[in-house]
């Protein structure tokens, strides 16, 4: 997948940067073992986070 064209460098900057702080809302810190889990595990980790606080961090 190409990264370097259109807006997909921003947008993937700006999901990194969600991701890393709903990690630290949840105090963990082992961050790549959360990474790898939540790759694998994509639709446990988005039905943990609340829908109010998905729409905050993406404010």
């Amino acid at each position: 997948m190409r990264t370097r064209i259109g807006q997909a460098p921003h947008v993937l900057a700006t999901l990194n940067t969600v991701v890393l702080s709903l990690l630290g809302r949840q105090g963990i810190t082992h961050v790549a073992e959360a990474l790898r889990s939540i790759a694998y595990h994509l639709d446990r980790f988005l039905h943990q986070v609340p829908a109010s606080r998905r729409a905050e961090a993406m404010a």
